[in-house]
């Protein structure tokens, strides 16, 4: 687990100040630097992460992102992942959550491709008003050490707002997880 305080300031121009605090579980933690994975994840093991940040000024908020995601087949792992906003002043809350199943092609402990289907669900503020997306992802996942994955991953998402009109969004992602389960 890892805690920090962070104060930014920016442009002398602006004089906008932020204060944040932030707690994360680091991957880390989990082995060796040198230790390197000999054999590819299967049943028992799962991804996580987990992040929680408080910004104290200039907007009071608190995030929490969060992931979990069980291994069904060393090619094959479901999951979910949400994200929970809310603003303090003025009172305001935003909520994301996506569930998804991966397909890997397990060529080597290395660089393993995936691809991942997903649905997903989120608020943008308004009270009683969510909007429904879906997509897919392509990308490439490395284990840095034994049980700390990095996935960089290109994410095509339509949204779903209320009404008859949807938007496309591309996002390039790049995660580091870690994983908890059967000793490898």
């Amino acid at each position: 687990m890892r805690g920090e305080l962070d104060f930014r300031r920016y442009s002398p121009a602006s004089h906008v100040e932020t204060y944040d605090v932030v707690v994360a579980l680091e991957p880390y933690l989990f082995g060796r630097a040198g230790e390197r994975l000999t054999t590819l994840p299967g049943l028992g093991t799962f991804d996580v992460s987990f992040v929680a940040d408080y910004n104290i000024q200039p907007a009071r908020r608190v995030t929490v992102d969060a992931t979990g995601a069980p291994f069904l087949t060393q090619w094959l792992q479901v999951g979910g992942t949400g994200q929970y906003t809310r603003f303090f002043e003025p009172v305001d809350s935003y909520y994301s959550l996506d569930a998804f199943a991966r397909v890997y092609l397990p060529l080597s402990t290395r660089v393993l491709p995936f691809a991942d289907g997903f649905v997903g669900e989120q608020s943008f503020g308004v009270p009683g008003e969510t909007r429904g997306s879906h997509g897919a992802r392509a990308g490439i996942r490395t284990y840095l050490v034994r049980r700390v994955a990095l996935d960089a991953s290109m994410e095509w998402r339509t949204y779903l707002p209320p009404g008859n009109s949807s938007f496309a969004v591309r996002q390039l992602h790049v995660t580091l997880n870690t994983q908890l389960g059967r000793a490898r």
